[in-house]
């Protein structure tokens, strides 16, 4: 990533899928019903990517994905959001990490997690050149991994 940027965003990438609210937990052994499931991207470092590439800054990430279908969909949702992604690295054996979000109307949200290729993620990919490139370094969600 030799490419100067406002901004270079480290750390986790995950693959959301975020259900619509349902009208109470489901009891065990049954089937519940939504109006929606959304596949979105989370993770701090990506989700700050995102959000900067909107305010039109110049943005990369580095970070960790799996070689699948959530990871490829991941990079091609960052890229389509005009953020440079040559710094996230795809892991060959981990999949990509992700979360299922279960909303339940008048609760707090739940989260069924997979850590995945984050684990894998230890910030040695971010060179003293790259460092260089950016003018701000943004680093986040490596203390969520425990």
């Amino acid at each position: 990533m030799a490419v100067s940027l406002d901004c270079l965003c480290a750390g986790i990438v995950v693959a959301d899928s975020v259900c619509q609210p349902l009208a109470k937990m489901p009891p065990p052994g049954t089937l519940a019903r939504t109006e929606r499931v959304e596949f979105t991207i989370g993770g701090c470092a990506a989700n700050v990517a995102v959000d900067m590439a909107k305010l039109g800054l110049t943005v990369g990430v580095s970070g960790r994905v799996g070689d699948d279908v959530f990871g490829r969909e991941v990079r091609d949702r960052l890229v389509a959001s005009s953020v440079d992604c040559s710094g996230l690295v795809l892991s060959p054996t981990a999949p990509t990490s992700s979360t299922f979000v279960l909303n339940v109307r008048g609760e707090d949200r739940r989260f069924i997690h997979c850590v995945g290729a984050n684990a894998e993620y230890d910030g040695r990919q971010v060179t003293a050149e790259t460092i260089r490139a950016a003018k701000v370094l943004y680093v986040g969600g490596f203390g969520l991994l425990e």
